[in-house]
């Protein structure tokens, strides 16, 4: 499966690096955000992003086009 845009925000706090992949633009960075179920009445499986953690050894890598 390919990562063609970045499907969700990363904290500002995190590092991303552009770095080239096969000579296509990409993103790099480590960590995940930290989530919690909030209970909704309108959406009894929400789930709310409350932190971002870059202790999480959790590797993203984005191909740009």
């Amino acid at each position: 499966m390919a990562n063609n845009f970045i499907p969700m925000q990363v904290a500002p706090s995190s590092k991303v690096t552009d770095v080239q992949v096969n000579g296509q633009d990409s993103a790099y960075t480590v960590g995940a955000w930290d989530s919690e179920f909030v209970p909704d009445p309108k959406d009894p499986k929400s789930v709310r992003c409350v932190d971002w953690r870059n202790d999480l050894a959790v590797q993203k890598l984005y191909c740009r086009r």
